[in-house]
């Protein structure tokens, strides 16, 4: 606790303006579009003060925090795609580009990659550099085998990336463009020429490889598909062959930290080198610094195959700067460390800011570092078993402290046995990283198995199942996971501000700081009921954006009646509509139709609102009897706009997301009958209040 003091933490008072910078921009990037010369000339006026008044000590201080906080807002909108010139988006007069294969992924009918473009050009001899990513999808129709750092020539053809249009459901669109792609292109056989003899690998390219090819080595030394997945994430940092079950059980027990690299694998494999020099005792200055070297190489080695993740980025740079300091005989802060590690990142990129890996990453140590050792020293055990038990369990529980608010706000659960996960997962892991990494190494080298590599890898195999069965049999107990939470930014905030107050409240042992935290509690339960109220107070039909069926919601007094096509599973459902129905504190799914709507046939009559979906099934001459408020128009009506208008008089048409073939057919003949058209692929998931 010591640790957490502003005088003793001189980079806080950087990062913390530099990080409201950030988010003032977010919120208000009117603002700084508006008074752009201005912002710049005072961050100037700033820096020079702050370098020139050196006698003013208090008053250096608020020009450095004034000028992180401007520079954080104007760095992230100079980051923004408006102000790339060479992006590749720029070149409007183009015809052809060339891209490079980074990564890819296998789907059903394409292949999804991402792509950097090299050049591009109005013809494929006369092309420019340009710079900028691309979500490319391949289709399988094409013969052409695909490998990272392979280069082709496409047509000039991409779209903006579309937003997600159901309320309250992940950002996809948001999550790219904090990754710098803003934009998708579709391309086909006939769109794309290979050349092979371009080859523009670099190193992040050549570390995928080796990712690639140390998981076929894993694949021959373990028997388990599970295995395979587990060890590829805990020590690759490859996460594409979990299964959504084996997924779901680490999420559910709160163990779901050791299959993304962090900070706990960078530890670990810190604590190995450290282990192997202490083996070779000595004092000289010359030893230090070798030791030092190679620490910090083997760990940016370690980041850079294992992906570079927020998290092993954070704690990369947090061991580079801890033992540099070390290496130059300087008492290390950890608080002070973590801060510059954040310092940075953002300065290198803003948009880190908003990774849900960078912030669990930094909001878990933070925690750690701060409640730890008050929780730890909080019980006194002298047995060593029962000490390293309480270890864990404090470990878990401060690092739970930070991340729980946040973890509620973005994936709407909280397990509930974190603690006993943590108890085995801390110990599996230093297992599996060391086995595996030692298995891999050895089977680099030697190019083939042996009878150790096979004695290694039979270990391995089976300190994985292990771990495996144990988490499952966590996820089996009662209560492990409190699930379908919802609460609004503003109790997340409310939340950290009584951490905030806690965290004060252990370090200086005053009582005044319990009102703060109780006081924030009162106030965010007040929130939180008034918005459950105002939730069940309101009944709405919601039409979704679903290309792949038909769903349509009407939630009402906490209930939900729910209309989907008989094909579409749950998955489906859920991806469109859980997050609404959280939204909306849905309590109960009706089977039957709830007493205030009245249906016959596919006509329903909700409230003083007359809806159709389907018009294939519907009642035609019952239909006549009054206009139709809404018709709900799906992929397998073949009929015409003009014929629904005579029988039933819409006032509007909604077009579902299955909705492709007759569209222009339909948009014009609306447009002809005055009728007003919402085709939810284009304009987003349909709200109709009642």
């Amino acid at each position: 606790m010591d640790n957490f003091n502003l005088n003793r933490t001189p980079v806080l008072k950087f990062v913390i303006p530099l990080i409201l910078g950030i988010l003032s921009f977010k919120l208000g990037p009117l603002f700084y579009e508006a008074h752009f010369e201005f912002i710049v000339f005072i961050i100037l006026y700033t820096l020079f003060s702050a370098l020139l008044l050196r006698e003013h000590r208090t008053l250096v201080g608020v020009y450095w925090m004034l000028f992180f906080f401007l520079f954080g807002g104007i760095h992230t909108r100079l980051s923004q795609l408006s102000y790339q010139q060479s992006h590749f988006s720029n070149y409007v007069e183009s015809d052809y580009m060339i891209l490079r294969i980074d990564d890819k992924v296998q789907l059903k009918n394409s292949t999804r990659c991402i792509s950097t473009l090299l050049y591009t050009g109005s013809d494929s001899l006369g092309l420019m550099q340009s710079t900028g990513k691309l979500m490319t999808y391949i289709s399988n129709d094409s013969d052409i085998q695909l490998a990272l750092g392979q280069c082709l020539l496409v047509k000039y053809k991409f779209y903006l990336e579309k937003p997600n249009s159901n309320p309250h459901v992940f950002d996809y669109k948001e999550y790219l463009n904090n990754r710098g792609i803003y934009h998708r292109g579709h391309f086909k056989k006939e769109d794309l020429v290979l050349l092979p003899n371009l080859n523009y690998d670099n190193l992040s390219i050549k570390s995928k490889r080796l990712r690639n090819t140390c998981i076929n080595h894993l694949s021959q030394l373990l028997t388990k598909e599970n295995n395979l997945a587990v060890a590829a994430a805990m020590i690759l940092g490859e996460r594409k062959l979990l299964s959504e079950e084996l997924y779901e059980a680490y999420t559910d027990t709160g163990a779901v930290h050791v299959l993304a690299v962090s900070g706990l694998h960078v530890g670990i494999l810190a604590s190995f080198i450290l282990l192997l020099f202490k083996l070779v005792p000595t004092r000289s200055t010359t030893m230090k610094l070798v030791q030092t070297a190679v620490i910090i190489s083997t760990i940016w080695a370690f980041a850079f195959l294992t992906g570079l993740a927020a998290a092993v980025t954070r704690a990369a740079l947090m061991f580079t700067l801890y033992f540099l300091g070390k290496g130059l005989m300087r008492k290390a802060n950890s608080i002070n460390i973590l801060a510059s590690a954040a310092l940075i990142m953002l300065i290198y990129d803003p948009h880190y800011l908003f990774q849900a890996g960078f912030q669990f990453s930094f909001l878990a140590l933070l925690g750690i570092l701060t409640f730890y050792g008050p929780i730890y020293r909080s019980l006194i055990f002298k047995w060593w078993p029962f000490k390293y038990l309480w270890s864990g369990i404090a470990v878990s529980i401060s690092a739970q402290l930070f991340v729980s608010p946040l973890a509620i706000g973005y994936f709407h659960k909280l397990p509930s046995y974190f603690w006993l996960s943590g108890i085995f997962a801390v110990p599996a892991a230093y297992a599996i990283l060391a086995l595996g990494l030692i298995s891999l190494s050895l089977l680099l080298i030697l190019g083939s198995s042996n009878q150790l590599i096979d004695i290694l890898g039979y270990l391995l195999d089976n300190i994985i199942s292990c771990f495996n069965t144990v988490i499952f049999k966590i996820q089996e107990l009662p209560f492990c996971s409190a699930d379908n939470l919802w609460i609004s930014a503003t109790s997340v905030l409310l939340f950290y501000i009584a951490l905030l107050f806690f965290t004060l409240f252990v370090k200086n042992k005053d009582s005044r700081y319990v009102y703060g935290i109780l006081m924030c509690l009162i106030i965010q339960s007040i929130i939180h009921n008034f918005e459950n109220v105002s939730a069940w107070d309101k009944s709405t039909l919601y039409v979704y954006d679903s290309y792949k069926g038909t769903v349509l919601d009407y939630i009402a007094s906490g209930n939900l009646y729910q209309y989907t096509s008989e094909d579409l599973d749950p998955r489906s459902i859920n991806f469109v509509a859980k997050n609404n129905r959280l939204y909306n504190r849905v309590l109960t799914q009706l089977d039957q139709t709830p007493s205030e709507i009245t249906k016959h046939q596919n006509l329903y009559k909700i409230k003083d609102k007359l809806l159709l979906i389907d018009p294939r099934k519907a009642d035609l001459q019952w239909s006549t009897s009054e206009p139709t408020d809404y018709i709900i128009l799906t992929g397998k009506y073949k009929g015409n706009i003009y014929e629904l208008n005579r029988q039933y008089c819409p006032k509007m048409i909604i077009l579902d997301g299955t909705v492709k073939d007759k569209l222009w057919a339909y948009q014009r003949a609306a447009k002809n009958l005055d009728i007003p058209i919402h085709h939810t692929s284009k304009q987003g998931a349909y709200t109709i209040s009642l």
